[in-house]
């Protein structure tokens, strides 16, 4: 009798071990998901630093001055045999009253069609000069060359930019491969929000204009990181808060 009442008890017990197991091992592919978000926001951190850093080969203050947004996705990768594509994971930042804000995560993805072969990775800065093109980001996807023209952008700190209202383009691209700046076509790339790396890193609920407009979220040391070297680069005299 009493043989038969250990044999449930022990599969009850092999039950609660193996789900404390799958337990585990789904907290480990959760720090592992947070660990490259981190790192997307390293990367991001040194693409800008190393990007805004040559004066005389860097985004124009003019430019950045007037921005509405910037995206960097770094080690944007390219790779073609016959008909090309594009894919790359990065992060966007804002800018308000104060300065540039707490990035949001973004994904990038886009082909094109032609006789070509290769894989190339490259670092890409686009800044977007229209406000309503980031609401159209952040409520959907955005479609270069159906939601707005994208061009190479200008060089040079005191270059003219072009960047008042009547500029040609809405959005300005900055592509650097092996410490080369280039140019890249984009038309047809489609980029839109990474909700769930956003969910990872700044918590589940948290919307991308919670963390671009204000609203107080707990963010990693990373996330403050990029704040502050984005504005640091642009502003040299901002205070900025992370």
């Amino acid at each position: 009798m009493k043989t038969l009442l250990l044999i449930p008890l022990m599969a009850l017990m092999l039950v609660f071990a193996n789900s404390l197991v799958s337990l585990a091992d789904d907290d480990k592919d959760k720090k592992a998901e947070v660990s490259d978000e981190i790192e997307r926001l390293t990367e991001s951190t040194n693409t800008v630093r190393d990007v805004l850093g040559i004066p005389e080969n860097g985004i124009p203050q003019d430019m950045l001055d007037n921005a509405a947004a910037v995206v960097v996705i770094p080690d944007l990768i390219k790779a073609a045999f016959i008909a090309g594509a594009k894919n790359g994971d990065g992060v966007m930042a804002v800018r308000d009253a104060s300065g540039w804000t707490l990035p949001t995560f973004v994904e990038m993805t886009g082909g094109s069609v032609g006789w070509q072969i290769g894989v190339e990775e490259t670092d890409l800065v686009l800044v977007f000069m229209d406000e309503k093109h980031v609401k159209k980001l952040l409520n959907g996807e955005f479609t270069f060359g159906a939601d707005a023209s994208v061009a190479v952008g200008p060089v040079g700190r005191q270059a003219s930019a072009g960047t008042n209202q009547n500029a040609k383009s809405a959005v300005y691209a900055y592509s650097r491969s092996k410490g080369v700046f280039a140019g890249v076509s984009l038309d047809g790339s489609k980029i839109y929000i990474d909700k769930e790396a956003n969910a990872r890193v700044y918590g589940a609920g948290t919307t991308p204009s919670d963390v671009l407009y204000g609203q107080k979220v707990k963010a990693p040391k990373e996330a403050a990181d990029f704040k502050l070297t984005l504005n640091s680069m642009t502003k040299p005299n901002m205070k900025a808060k992370p």
